[in-house]
């Protein structure tokens, strides 16, 4: 999906951005959760229960899970990103922030070689939600992609709709898809459903809808299920203390001429640090070749994208810093 979270009933002090030796940044958000830096890195508790509970429990404890940075799961490049959107202004390429009069980002400038590289713009509710960010390019009157939040009434995110044309060889194509998300009595996810709209976005999903179910156990995330139209998948998670260290997949495609489910992938994945190490087929016996293979698989076989809706249930900081990262890299 496009590079493509806890929701407080109370919003916090805006955040103060990380300023660099060689980049700088700036800008205030009214987003709802709390996220905590460790030196340059911003880290998220992205499998603990209590770190989903509508915020009942925001100690140290519910949010230490994943350390951000390339490559970690669920994706979460946030590498001194503090605030969202705290572009850097680095090199040749640099940044004007525009605030609305609450002191909230109402759009940002990004300028590369003094030339206007793109604009994103922000609309809040009157919580002072964020409820769409707009991507313009200097080409174009109308976006070239939007993103719109819809909140429960606990201002939890509820719905996410992305709409974006991208350019595949010569000749642009249409990435619509729209993800809802289901909470249980304690505030947890539980379910998420994404229905993909587009031609495009259904051939690179291979399923016009998505099923994803999580289940824990004592406060920690244990399994996720995803059901699409020809395939069913579950990812099970081992954890050494509150660290997890193995991810079990398991997948089984639909054979039209059995008409019938057949086993079609078994992989364990070793994680390090938030980072999927190596991967063995478990069918064969056989070690992928190597890690960036091993990474590759994760994001493939979409595990990687069922946990990024996991951590943006519990912060849609993070939902929106990925976009950020997307459109601007």
């Amino acid at each position: 999906m496009g590079q493509r979270t806890r929701l407080l009933p109370l919003r916090p002090e805006p955040p103060r951005e990380p300023v660099g030796r060689n980049c700088t940044g700036g800008g205030a958000f009214p987003h709802q959760g709390r996220m905590e830096r460790n030196s340059s890195f911003i880290r998220l508790h992205l499998f603990r229960l209590d770190a989903f509970a509508g915020g009942r429990k925001t100690g140290r404890a519910g949010r230490e899970m994943i350390q951000g940075g390339e490559n970690k799961i669920p994706g979460l490049r946030t590498s001194l990103l503090w605030a969202v959107l705290a572009i850097s202004a680095c090199g040749s390429v640099s940044v004007v922030r525009q605030h609305n009069e609450k002191g909230f980002i109402r759009e940002v400038q990004v300028r590369e070689k003094g030339l206007p590289r793109l604009t994103i713009l922000f609309d809040y509710d009157a919580a002072d939600r964020v409820t769409s960010v707009s991507k313009m390019l200097p080409a174009r009157k109308t976006p070239a992609a939007v993103s719109s939040l819809i909140s429960d009434a606990q201002g939890r995110l509820k719905i996410h709709a992305h709409r974006e044309t991208l350019r595949q060889g010569n000749r642009d194509v249409e990435d619509i898809w729209v993800e809802s998300f289901f909470y249980g009595y304690s505030g947890e996810l539980i379910r998420s459903e994404t229905s993909f709209k587009s031609a495009f976005s259904i051939a690179r999903s291979k399923t016009p809808l998505l099923v994803t179910r999580y289940f824990y156990d004592e406060g920690l995330l244990r399994r996720c299920t995803m059901q699409g139209g020809v395939f069913r998948s579950e990812a099970l998670l081992d954890y050494k203390k509150s660290d997890v260290y193995r991810i079990e997949y398991k997948k089984a495609s639909y054979r039209r001429q059995q008409k019938r489910f057949e086993p079609e992938l078994h992989l364990e994945f070793r994680i390090k640090d938030g980072v999927p190490v190596r991967a063995i087929n478990l069918m064969t016996g056989k070690a992928l070749s190597s890690r960036k293979e091993a990474v590759n698989v994760f994001r493939v076989e979409l595990i990687e994208e069922a946990l990024r809706r996991l951590a943006y249930s519990s912060d849609i900081k993070l939902l929106l810093s990925d976009l950020e990262r997307s459109w601007t890299r």
